[in-house]
């Protein structure tokens, strides 16, 4: 059937005072990883809407018989506030079963890569290492890939004098090594105001050395920034859903 999924938020429209709007993504998997798409971090992914910083965003799919997972996701850091609140619209041409199931961190993570793999920029600085760039409606997204196995990957990037983006490592400079085989997102850039424009600079150091220990500054706290999956698509990653976070992934 062809299905159509809605991610809404409050608007700010007439509301003074109301809080901006958060980005929002919504992704759309089969429940277990299987299908076919776009691989990166252990993840398939079945379709996509737009990130956005916007009151709606839809994803629209023509689905065959079987489970699916639509994932709401917002990156752009709240800074101590409520988290967003999101209502999720389905509607199809047939009936849809729907229920509210748990996601597992790492799974909503390998999500995540798939989504700046299946849109991204991809750069190869040394053998089997890949960066992948995504700039989206919301801001940027950046994800490393190290295929070059036994090589450690170590990644040093710099955002510093970029304007009116928020980092979601909390810092513009980051620092990861990655074990062979992985995956990551190193950082996600979100506009701190759609009104006043932005700036992206950035500076990157990249280097390979065998056995390298896996290592992160700031720390990857954040479940969503933890090295996942497999450089080719390899991996369960989404075999974990249903066994740890409820509601929203942070």
């Amino acid at each position: 059937t062809l299905a159509e999924f809605t991610l809404l938020q409050p608007s700010a429209r007439g509301r003074a005072g109301a809080a901006q709007p958060s980005d929002m993504l919504l992704l759309l998997l089969p429940r277990g990883g299987g299908g076919g798409g776009s691989n990166g971090g252990g993840a398939t992914l079945v379709g996509a809407s737009p990130r956005l910083m916007a009151p709606a965003v839809t994803c629209e799919a023509l689905l065959q018989p079987g489970r699916y997972l639509a994932l709401p996701l917002s990156l752009r850091p709240a800074f101590g506030a409520a988290p967003p609140t999101f209502v999720l619209r389905a509607g199809s041409a047939k009936p849809l079963l729907c229920e509210r199931v748990t996601v597992a961190a790492e799974a909503a993570a390998a999500a995540l890569c798939a989504y700046v793999r299946r849109g991204g920029e991809c750069q190869e600085p040394l053998p089997g290492c890949r960066i992948r760039t995504l700039k989206d409606g919301a801001g940027w997204l950046t994800v490393a890939e190290n295929g070059g196995a036994p090589m450690g990957m170590t990644v040093s990037l710099d955002f510093d004098g970029s304007f009116n983006l928020l980092p979601s490592r909390g810092s513009l400079q980051t620092y990861d090594t990655l074990p062979p085989g992985r995956t990551q997102l190193l950082q996600a850039l979100t506009f701190s105001s759609e009104a006043d424009g932005c700036l992206m600079r950035l500076a990157s150091r990249f280097s390979a050395q065998l056995f390298s220990a896996e290592a992160h500054s700031p720390d990857v706290a954040d479940a969503l920034h933890r090295p996942v999956g497999g450089a080719s698509g390899s991996g369960g990653a989404l075999d974990a859903l249903g066994r740890i976070i409820s509601g929203s992934v942070r």
